[in-house]
């Protein structure tokens, strides 16, 4: 009853009057202010608008008339080629080199300003008889698939934009020669159409002209593009998009809309068919540019508001001080409750209003997150839980909750807690206290358990295709020795000329490459016999550079860094060797542009102060994904097309590694290489039998 009487009070002693007229103020001058913007922004939006049709209007009419242009040129320069004979004779004689020199002489006059990449003149099948300059930009069985379409026409007719080599984008001109073929103006459209699209007749920082036309359901962007060079007849958009006025431009022959463009930015747009083309030129601003003005505008009305505003805001501000301090005595006895049980608190301690603000925390808090104590209390509690639901929610669980989360730190990093969360009646206020744990060492625990059982099952997979495969191996093998011996005998038995010759020769092939993937499986599965004796692998790594470098090839530098000592190991040198050349066909295949394959030998301890050898073979390649990584040394998995590996490379040079004692670490990332690390006990130290 007191707590209402003291609240009827405060609200009495409240400035209602001044309260209502700084609302209606302010809510007028926000009405006239938004109207007054609309407005403008209309108006604004409606001249771009004129303004966009009028430059597409006029960039259709430029690009129709130099193309009319071009069409009333070519007839009158088929009059020589027709009249004199020219043709003709390049028709009879296309190599004769007096006629070829005519023409050429012919295509300079023609061309004294050079506007075509090149005059050429086609048969009536389109195949190239003579061209100017002779080294045409085009391979001509290029320019003859375009040609072939207009012939035929008794009129002078225009080709649609294709690409050309080096990415250079041309069209063609075709004027008809009866009874020779038709003369061919080979037109350089970034050089002489482009320009006029990429002029716009005011200061603009994203005005643009663009040139566009339809394929089947797509729309292509026909000219290179302000803010992405090198896009011409490459850049296409979807015509049932509604909302990209370059879509909309194949649907009707003009109009204005506001959309996205290629860049999917909100842009004005006006769009005009071309005259005689199946072109249309779409005009494009983008709207923040359009309404940088009203934006200027929008600041001055906001400036405004706020001086009209700063006085009776003032005023409010210092008369509703005076009222802060009614509960002040009721929220220090809560403070001083709450800092005893929160003192000596290990975990975290925060308590949150209704409204989910943090209104106190204890010194382990600010420790935690990272705040100052001042800076804590003006947060709201998503602000360090964004999981967290409405304070509502908090506000129900009077009966407590424990919940597992993930807090946000001032400097953005997360960590995990468990929070007990229980809300409690203060006076007439609902509180929530929220006790926290951070379980990041416990999360990690976890992790690091999960990973050592993810790694022990990939062991024990590697241990048990080991000795499924080798026990096949050894099964196949002896099937293949029955086989071999066989067809060893029918080889005998046929006489040397027999057409089944062949096929013997076939089953023993097949054997011997049957054979090999046996020898690779025995030797994943570590069942392959050794000679041991001490090997220096400077030395050995010496004697391999000649092999390396054939399979490498010419496009790879192969560089070897030896160990300034003696670096003994017990193995079989065949079997390294092997190991060397099977990383380096690995290597070989990651660079097909050709690179870096670098092999260094190092000295070091193990973890039970054993002395090592480490070979590091690192590769300049494309790398590899961690789901290939994952699956490296299976026996099979290829990352190769079909018939381009047995996917056995790499589970031998496994099996070997493990033979001799040794282990393989692998380290790769896409895009940055491969390195591979072999570390072999040396001799005094291993311990193979």
């Amino acid at each position: 009853m007191k707590s209402a009487l003291r609240l009827r009070g405060w609200l009495r002693r409240l400035p209602w009057d001044i309260i209502a007229v700084y609302l209606v103020f302010n809510a007028l001058v926000g009405a006239f202010a938004r109207i007054s913007l609309e407005r403008i922004r209309q108006d604004m939006r409606n001249r771009s608008f004129d303004d966009l049709s009028a430059i597409a209007a006029l960039k259709g009419r430029q690009i129709g008339d130099w193309l009319l242009g071009l069409l009333r040129q070519a007839p009158g320069l088929t009059h020589e080629i027709e009249h004199e004979g020219l043709g003709a004779r390049l028709l009879r004689e296309p190599a004769h080199p007096s006629a070829r020199a005519e023409f050429a002489d012919y295509a300079r006059r023609a061309d004294p300003q050079h506007r075509f990449a090149s005059v050429a003149l086609a048969d009536g099948e389109g195949r190239v008889l003579a061209a100017e300059p002779s080294d045409l930009p085009l391979l001509p069985a290029t320019l003859s698939s375009e040609v072939q379409p207009l012939l035929g026409l008794p009129w002078t007719r225009v080709s649609d934009l294709f690409r050309g080599p080096g990415d250079r984008i041309f069209l063609l001109i075709v004027s008809p020669i009866p009874e020779i073929g038709a003369l061919v103006l080979l037109v350089d459209a970034r050089r002489e159409l482009f320009p006029l699209l990429r002029e716009w007749p005011t200061a603009s920082r994203s005005a643009e002209t663009l040139l566009v036309r339809r394929e089947e359901q797509r729309v292509v962007f026909l000219n290179d593009l302000r803010f992405r060079q090198g896009t011409a007849l490459s850049l296409t958009a979807p015509l049932g998009d509604p909302r990209r006025p370059a879509a909309e431009a194949m649907k009707r022959r003009t109009g204005v809309m506001e959309g996205l463009d290629y860049r999917r930015q909100r842009v004005l747009a006006a769009w005009r068919t071309v005259p005689g083309s199946s072109w249309s030129i779409v005009a494009k601003v983008d709207v923040v540019e359009v309404d940088r003005p009203v934006r200027e505008l929008t600041l001055a009305y906001a400036a405004l508001s706020i001086v009209l505003g700063l006085a009776s805001t003032l005023f409010l501000v210092l008369r509703l001080r005076q009222l802060t301090s009614h509960n002040r005595a009721e929220r220090e006895a809560l403070v001083t409750h709450y800092g005893y049980l929160a003192r000596y608190a290990n975990d975290i301690i925060l308590l949150l209003d209704g409204k989910g603000n943090v209104v106190e925390a204890n010194d382990r808090a600010t420790e935690a997150y990272g705040y100052a104590r001042s800076e804590l209390l003006g947060l709201r509690y998503t602000d360090l839980d964004p999981a967290a639901g409405r304070p509502g929610d908090l506000l129900e669980a009077s009966g407590g909750m424990v919940v597992e989360s993930s807090h946000r730190r001032k400097d953005g990093s997360h960590f995990p807690v468990e929070a007990s969360i229980r809300s409690m009646q203060v006076g007439q206020e609902r509180y929530v206290q929220c006790i926290l744990r951070d379980i990041s060492e416990r999360k990690e625990a976890e992790q690091e358990k999960r990973r050592l059982e993810e790694l022990l099952a990939k062991v024990q997979k590697q241990e048990a295709i080991g000795r499924l495969a080798g026990g096949v191996a050894h099964d196949l093998n002896n099937a293949l020795t029955a086989i071999q011996g066989y067809g060893e005998l029918l080889k005998m038995k046929l006489p040397a000329g027999a057409g089944e010759m062949r096929s013997a020769e076939g089953i023993l092939a097949a054997v011997a490459r049957a054979a090999r993937v046996t020898h690779g499986l025995l030797a994943f599965s570590e069942q392959l016999p050794l000679s041991w004796e001490p090997l220096e692998l400077n030395a050995l790594l010496s004697s391999s550079r000649q092999t390396l470098e054939r399979v490498l090839g010419p496009e790879i530098v192969l560089e070897l860094q030896a160990h300034p000592a003696a670096l003994v190991v017990r193995g079989d040198a065949e079997l390294l060797s092997q190991v060397f050349v099977h990383l380096a066909d690995n290597a070989r295949r990651a660079m097909p542009q050709g690179g870096r394959f670098t092999i260094s030998l190092e000295g070091s301890r193990g973890q039970d102060n054993a002395e090592t050898a480490c070979l590091r073979m690192r590769d300049t390649g494309v790398g590899m994904s961690e789901e290939v990584r994952a699956r490296l040394f299976e026996p099979f998995f290829t990352t190769q097309g079909f018939g381009q590996g047995a996917g056995l490379g790499l589970p031998i040079v496994f099996g070997i590694v493990r033979q001799h004692g040794g282990r393989i670490e692998v380290d790769s990332e896409q895009g940055r290489g491969t390195e591979f690390r072999i570390i072999l006990p040396l001799a005094r130290q291993a311990a193979i039998g």
